[in-house]
């Protein structure tokens, strides 16, 4: 039986920011459980496990799916395998509005990011031993808070993660596990893929009158930001940060609109 110590698992990790944070894990000396549904990802994620020393394996599961985490859980238990890391990653969307939402599209979006949350959170905590600090870190999103563009089950996602941060956060110090539940709430964070199109020439009005004043310019926020944030959350330096959501946003959704809106219409 082989036994791994810093072990993670990294739900809807197969590309985007769940990759970005595989990568930084892999860094810090994880072994990266990536659990995704697309089985086309799993080429781009053996690729990266294969430039590791530390390695990992690509895990295809429906997170939605009640049993999803207790089949992976007993599996790894099986193997000698026990995680200290849980990251909540999956975030199913389907840009609509509040008239195009379905009930397809609703249950699609709220089962495989409020769902997942909970069974993989469970099953994490189960899988502990007591003694052993673990960290589970979930990925959310300005839309808790704030009225965007994306769909109304994505918003009412996004706030049930929240809650069951801070629910898991309670609960399971109750029942004596030494394990912190934490939220990051993501604004902007430019990826790989929206990269090319982001840095174009095209794009240059935009980055200069929009990015300068929520951001500064050049530092919009990056998968690597989400990584670094999820690495400290983890380490036995934030054991006494339990339950909070901290936002990754740069400060944008801090300033007061009208004023922000002024700003950017009166740039040169």
């Amino acid at each position: 039986m082989t036994i791994v110590k810093r072990v993670a698992i990294i739900t809807g990790a197969g590309s985007g920011i769940g990759l970005g944070i595989v990568e930084e894990l892999l860094k810090e000396g994880f072994y990266c459980c990536v659990v995704d549904s697309n089985p086309e990802l799993k080429t781009g994620v053996h690729t990266l496990l294969s430039r590791s020393e530390n390695s990992g394996r690509f895990i295809c599961e429906d997170t939605s799916d009640w049993e999803s985490a207790t089949r992976i859980f007993a599996q790894l238990r099986n193997e000698g395998f026990s995680p200290s890391l849980l990251v909540n990653n999956v975030s199913p969307r389907q840009k609509v509005t509040f008239i195009e939402e379905t009930e397809e599209s609703w249950d699609s979006t709220v089962d495989g990011s409020l769902k997942s949350c909970f069974t993989y959170s469970r099953e994490f905590i189960k899988n502990l031993d007591k003694n052993e600090f673990a960290a589970i870190v979930n990925i959310g999103s300005v839309c808790a808070e704030l009225s965007t563009n994306q769909s109304p089950s994505y918003h009412v996602s996004k706030i049930g993660v929240e809650a069951l941060t801070r629910y898991f956060a309670v609960e399971s110090k109750l029942l004596g596990y030494n394990v912190t539940a934490n939220c990051l709430r993501l604004g902007l964070i430019i990826q790989d893929r929206h990269r090319d199109k982001y840095s174009g020439e095209n794009n240059s009005k935009y980055r200069a009158k929009v990015s300068k004043y929520l951001y500064g310019e050049d530092n919009e926020g990056t998968e690597r930001d989400v990584a670094k944030a999820i690495v400290f959350l983890a380490s036995i330096s934030a054991r006494f940060v339990n339950g909070t959501t901290m936002v990754l946003d740069g400060g944008g959704s801090i300033q007061e609109q009208f004023y922000l809106v002024s700003r950017i219409e009166n740039s040169e």
